[in-house]
């Protein structure tokens, strides 16, 4: 193999390498990669003030917390799934009773 078939195989894999390394970066800031609760929505739970849940079988039937305990319990069993946007920002399957958690700052 000669000096110029050395140079264009080298750079070949170097731009391949490339390629592959703006992939995995693209990847991993776009808003389609999965992400926590905390992620998604931004907020923390110094920020809240007060929560207030919906009951789905009690129609005006509220749960409403202003202790941090209650919040960071909350925020750590919504942490425990990933998150993903859908493409093209269609709306996923609702069912018709659910429980609605207004937080308040």
């Amino acid at each position: 193999m000669n000096t110029e078939q050395k140079f264009v195989l080298t750079l070949n894999g170097l731009l391949l390498a490339v390629i592959i390394g703006l992939f995995v970066i693209g990847m991993y800031v776009s808003d389609y990669r999965t992400k926590h609760f905390t992620e998604t929505v931004g907020i923390t739970v110094e920020e809240i003030d007060k929560l207030e849940v919906s009951s789905p079988d009690e129609v005006g039937a509220y749960k409403i917390t202003s202790e941090k305990e209650d919040f960071i319990t909350l925020l750590d069993y919504l942490n425990q799934f990933h998150y993903k946007r859908l493409n093209g920002d269609k709306t996923s399957r609702m069912p018709m009773k659910a429980s609605i958690i207004y937080i308040y700052r």
